[in-house]
């Protein structure tokens, strides 16, 4: 069965950053998979998402330091950044969702919260982090119905939008989105802005029809 979108929400602002950390209201279904894409900025370093929980008790999938898979990424320059895309597959209902990071204070977010219908597992996802204009992530695409979800962050505003075909998060503008891209293999999704620093993370997802192959290291951190 094809991955299909059930509903989103998002927050954003500046949020003390003590516990429960920002907190994304939103209501979902059960056995549905819910993505959370973001960024963080602040003027304390940052080493990454130190957590995230819900009120149903979920075990969330994402990276307390820089990864790959799940895709996590810090730089800095005026400001300190982290961007990052976590999920939960097979979730139970939600009506409420917290993250926090790894400085203690008063941070700036902008998150997103997605809920997807038919999602098997996760597969690919990349983070990375440069200085140039067009940023792009490439991610390996199993099937060809894989969902694609990103985030960037970075101090130029990516006015060009999202990559080719992809759908912004409504809380998100252009800095995070979805897409379906329909091919298998290398697939580069690439935002469209001036050159500045950036942090971007990207994942890949695919259907109940498809087979699930192993996935080495995958564990709840």
């Amino acid at each position: 069965m094809p991955i299909t979108f059930a509903g989103q929400s998002g927050t954003g602002g500046v949020v003390t950053n003590a516990a429960p950390g920002p907190v994304l209201a939103y209501n979902s279904t059960a056995g549905n998979t819910l993505i959370v894409a973001g960024q963080v900025e602040s003027t304390t370093a940052i080493t990454g998402i130190t957590s995230i929980t819900d009120d149903a008790g979920n075990a969330w999938q994402f990276s307390v330091t820089d990864s790959q898979d799940p895709p996590s990424v810090t730089a800095h320059t005026t400001y300190y950044f982290c961007t990052f895309v976590a999920w939960c597959i097979d979730a139970a209902p939600v009506t409420l969702v917290s993250v926090e990071d790894s400085t203690g204070i008063t941070d700036n977010w902008l998150l997103s919260i997605s809920e997807w219908r038919n999602i098997s597992a996760a597969d690919n996802g990349v983070a990375l982090t440069g200085t140039n204009a067009n940023p792009a992530g490439i991610v390996d695409l199993t099937y060809a119905d894989d969902l694609v979800v990103g985030s960037l962050d970075s101090n130029v505003v990516p006015v060009g939008g999202l990559p080719p075909g992809w759908t912004s998060f409504s809380f998100a503008r252009a800095y995070a989105g979805y897409g379906t891209p329909g091919v298998t293999g290398p697939y580069t999704a690439r935002w469209r802005m001036a050159s500045d620093t950036y942090t971007l993370a990207v994942m890949s997802f695919y259907s109940n029809g498809d087979v699930t192959p192993p996935r080495p290291g995958m564990r709840a951190f």
